[in-house]
């Protein structure tokens, strides 16, 4: 993925935009167990990305507990992301 363009970040932009409609929309704000560990994790994926960290993969579970796994290990951007970022602000 380059970041010499915005074009490369589109795509990051339509889902997550995706995401919060269909988190607010569809899922409402009651039931979102699993919807805001997926949130939760996609900010350390972001940061990743924007850090040049490879993702390997993302999980999470039905009862609001997720893991993500970044190669080459992570940093403090990372870890402490979902707690300051402007995703957060969605929420």
């Amino acid at each position: 993925m380059s970041f010499g363009s915005l074009n490369s970040l589109i795509p990051l932009l339509i889902g997550g935009l995706s995401y919060l409609l269909v988190s607010r929309i569809v899922v409402g704000r009651k039931k979102q167990g699993w919807f805001s560990a997926l949130e939760h994790e996609l900010t350390h994926a972001f940061f990743a990305l924007l850090t040049f960290h490879t993702i390997s993969g993302i999980q999470t579970t039905a009862t609001g507990g997720g893991v993500i796994h970044i190669l080459g290990g992570s940093n403090w951007l990372i870890l402490i992301s979902p707690y300051f970022s402007l995703l957060a602000a969605f929420y």
